[in-house]
């Protein structure tokens, strides 16, 4: 079984199409990962974009906090190289974006 860590911009992308069923069910022989910090930036554009609150719902995600320096460490860079920020929420901008 291989470990999925899904960021933010692929479940936005599924949750505002209404398709996350679909998303779990390509998942299906895998474990899908919903980081602590991205499901906190997909809740932080609920507000504007309701569909995004679905992929937190059903428990197909495995939620998981990072709690070690390296795995921080990690997450910090990728948030980097993929754009993601505390200011513009990479699910929010992604959704702007059409």
């Amino acid at each position: 079984m291989t470990s999925l860590v899904f960021d933010a911009t692929a479940l936005s992308h599924f949750a505002r199409a209404g398709r996350t069923d679909k998303l779990q069910i390509a998942v299906a022989d895998d474990e899908p990962i919903l980081l602590a910090e991205v499901a906190a930036e997909l809740a932080r554009g609920i507000p504007g974009y309701p569909t995004l609150g679905s992929p937190t719902v059903g428990g197909w995600l495995k939620q998981v906090e990072l709690e070690e320096l390296p795995e921080l460490a990690a997450f910090a860079r990728y948030k980097g190289e993929l754009g993601g920020g505390p200011e513009r929420p990479t699910a929010k901008r992604q959704c702007s974006r059409g």
